[in-house]
C-alpha cells in the first residue's frame, strides 16, 4: 500500500545533481532543473519547490539547515500528510542528514528524504534522476513515517544518524552501520529493521549558537598537537587512534585545558565507540576523571561529534 501524503515538498540547495560542463567556461554550471528531475515521476503528483540556495556541498551553512527545518515545522504543524525531499549537494549529505535529525521537533512524523547526485548530468551513468525516482517510491511507502531523516543514493535507504560518505567519487559511497534501512528492488521499497528513539534532542536551537570555532584535529603516530589552538577556539574534536587511544604525552600534555576548553575524544575509524571497557579496562576513566568529554559521543564518528 501507499502513504496518502497529499503534497510533496521539495527543498533545493544545489550540488552535482543540478550540474553539468558549461561549454563557454568548460567549468562547470547548474542548468538542470528540479522540473528535468521529475520527468519520471507521476504526472499527476503534487509538487511544491522551494530553493534555499543554488551553491555546491562545499558551501553549504547550518542557516540553510535551519531554514529547512523551520519549513518542515510549519508545513507539518499545517498538513501532516504532507511529505518532504531534499535535494542537496553530495559533499555535506551526511552532516545536513545528521544535524536535522538533530535539530527536528521528535513529534514531527512526516516522510522526509535526502538525496543528490555522484555525477554530474552530462556524464555517462547520471544517476540524479533514478535517486529522485527512488525518493518518491520511498515517500509513498507508510514505513517510511516517523523514521526521521533518511538518506536515498543508489537504490539504498539509510538512517540520517548512520549514514556515511565512505568514497570521494563513487556512485555506491553513501552507506549505512550495519547497512541499509532498505532498499529500492524491483520498483518497491523492502525494509529492514526500525530504529530506537533518538536520545538527544536539539529541536530547541536556532541556527547563531552554532557559529563557534571548533576544529577537528586527527591524531596519528608521533602526533604534535597544536597547542596554540585551544587558545582561541570553543571546543575540540579529537579524532584518536582506535578506540580513542592518546599517548601518555599527549594526555598529560592537554589535561590542563580541560578546565577552560571542552576537548571531546571519539574514534578516528569511521565505525565504533571511543572507548572500549569491556577489552580495555578502564579506558573510560583514564580520560573521563582528567576532563575529557567521551560520553554522549561515544558512538559518533569525529563529523558527527
Amino acid at each position: 500500500s501507499e502513504a496518502t501524503g497529499s503534497m510533496i515538498k521539495i527543498f533545493t540547495t544545489g550540488g552535482t545533481i543540478f550540474q553539468k560542463r558549461d561549454p563557454i567556461t568548460g567549468g562547470m554550471h547548474q542548468p538542470v532543473t528540479v522540473q528535468d528531475l521529475l520527468v519520471h515521476l507521476p504526472q499527476n503528483g503534487s509538487f511544491d519547490v522551494q530553493k534555499i540556495c543554488d551553491r555546491s556541498g562545499a558551501f553549504l551553512t547550518f542557516d540553510a539547515i535551519f531554514q529547512i527545518r523551520d519549513a518542515i515545522h510549519q508545513e507539518s504543524g499545517a498538513d501532516p500528510k504532507t511529505s518532504f525531499m531534499i535535494i542537496t549537494g553530495t559533499d555535506a549529505m551526511e552532516e545536513m542528514a545528521f544535524t536535522l535529525d538533530l535539530i527536528l521537533d521528535p513529534h514531527v512524523t512526516s516522510s522526509i528524504v535526502i538525496t543528490g547526485a555522484m555525477r554530474p548530468s552530462d556524464i555517462l551513468g547520471y544517476d540524479g534522476h533514478a535517486n529522485v525516482l527512488d525518493c518518491f517510491r520511498v515517500l509513498k511507502s507508510p514505513q517510511s513515517q516517523g523514521r526521521g531523516p533518511l538518506v536515498v543514493m543508489n537504490q539504498s535507504v539509510i538512517p540520517a544518524r548512520y549514514v556515511s560518505k565512505t568514497d570521494s567519487q563513487m556512485i555506491g559511497s553513501f552507506q549505512g552501520y550495519p547497512g541499509p534501512m532498505a532498499q529500492i528492488r524491483s520498483g518497491h521499497v523492502m525494509w529492514y529493521y526500525d530504529l530506537p528513539p533518538l536520545q538527544d534532542n536539539f529541536s530547541q536551537v536556532e541556527a547563531a549558537p552554532l557559529s563557534k570555532n571548533v576544529p577537528i584535529l586527527i591524531t596519528g603516530i608521533s602526533y604534535e598537537f597544536p597547542m596554540k589552538i585551544l587558545e582561541d577556539c570553543d571546543g575540540v574534536i579529537l579524532g584518536a587512534m582506535g578506540t580513542g587511544s592518546l599517548s601518555d604525552s599527549l594526555l598529560e600534555q592537554l589535561t590542563p585545558w580541560t578546565r577552560r576548553v571542552p576537548i571531546v575524544i571519539v574514534t578516528r575509524c569511521s565505525h565504533g565507540m571511543g572507548y572500549d571497557d569491556e577489552f580495555y579496562k578502564k579506558s573510560r576513566e583514564k580520560y573521563t576523571e582528567r576532563g575529557f568529554l567521551l560520553l554522549g559521543y561515544e558512538n559518533l564518528n569525529f563529523v558527527q561529534a
